[in-house]
C-alpha cells in the first residue's frame, strides 16, 4: 500500500523510527545470522530486515517518488526529508517500526508501523507502504504489508490504518485482499471531491484474546 505522506515524516523534529546497530532484523523466514543481522530470503529472493540509518538515502528517494507517482503530492526537499528520516530512525522503538525490502544489495522498498504512543486505548498504527519504480508489480508491497501485519499481532495491536490515493487501483486492491476494510473518503475541503480514502486492517489477536495492551517503557 502507498499510503500517502504524514506530514510528520516531512517535519523537523520527526521522532518516529528504529534501526540502531547491533539489533537483530526481521525477516521473512529466518534462517541464518550474517554479520549480527538475521537474513533469509523468501521464494521471490525477497528479504525484509529492520531498516538503520545507512539506509536512509534509499528510503528517502523510494518515499520522495511515491509522493509524486501513487499520493500526487509535490515531494519536499531531499535534504528536508533526509534530516526527517534519519531522526525517525534514531527514535525509540515504541514509537515507530521500520522494515526495508530488498534483493541482493538494492533495496526495493519499506514498509513502517507509525505508533500512536501508550496513551491510546486501542493501540493503533498507521501503515506505510512505499515500493520502487523499478519493482512495482513484481509482489514486493504484498510482501512488507504480510510482514507488518505479521508483526502487529506479535505486538498486540488492535487494528493498522491507512490511507490510500482514490485512483490508486492498484494499492486498493492489495489491501482489500488481504484482509483490510474501507471505513470512507477523507473530506476534502475547498469543495473538490475527495482524493484520498481510509482503510483499516483488523489485528487478529494471539491465542483469540481480546486486544493486549503494548508494554510501554518507563
Amino acid at each position: 500500500m502507498h499510503s500517502a505522506p504524514d506530514p510528520r515524516e516531512t517535519a523537523g523534529n520527526s521522532s518516529r523510527g528504529i534501526g540502531r546497530g547491533g539489533r537483530p532484523g526481521v525477516i521473512l523466514q529466518t534462517s541464518a545470522i550474517q554479520d549480527g543481522v538475521k537474513q533469509a530470503p523468501d521464494q521471490s529472493g525477497i528479504r525484509i530486515r529492520d531498516a538503520g540509518l545507512h539506509d536512509c538515502a534509499a528510503i528517502v528517494r523510494i518515499w520522495r517518488e511515491g509522493c509524486v507517482e501513487s499520493a500526487g503530492i509535490e515531494a519536499p526537499a531531499e535534504p528536508d526529508a533526509l534530516d526527517a528520516f534519519s531522526r525517525r530512525l534514531l527514535a525509540p522503538e515504541n514509537q515507530s517500526r521500520l522494515w526495508i525490502a530488498e534483493v541482493g544489495s538494492d533495496v526495493v522498498g519499506w514498509q513502517a508501523l507509525s505508533l500512536g504512543g501508550g496513551t491510546q486505548i486501542l493501540p493503533v498504527a498507521q501503515s506505510s507502504t512505499y515500493v520502487d519504480r523499478n519493482w512495482q508489480s513484481r509482489g514486493v508491497g504484498r510482501i512488507l504489508l504480510q510482514h507488518a501485519q505479521r508483526e502487529a499481532q506479535k505486538m498486540g495491536l488492535w487494528a493498522v490504518v491507512g490511507w490510500i490515493r482514490l485512483a490508486n487501483s492498484a494499492s486498493i486492491a492489495l489491501v482489500t485482499s488481504l484482509g483490510w476494510s474501507l471505513i470512507g473518503p477523507l473530506p476534502h475541503f475547498g469543495g473538490e471531491p475527495p482524493q484520498f480514502a481510509y482503510y483499516a486492517y483488523p489485528v487478529p489477536q494471539l491465542g483469540g484474546t481480546t486486544h493486549r495492551r503494548r508494554e510501554m517503557p518507563n
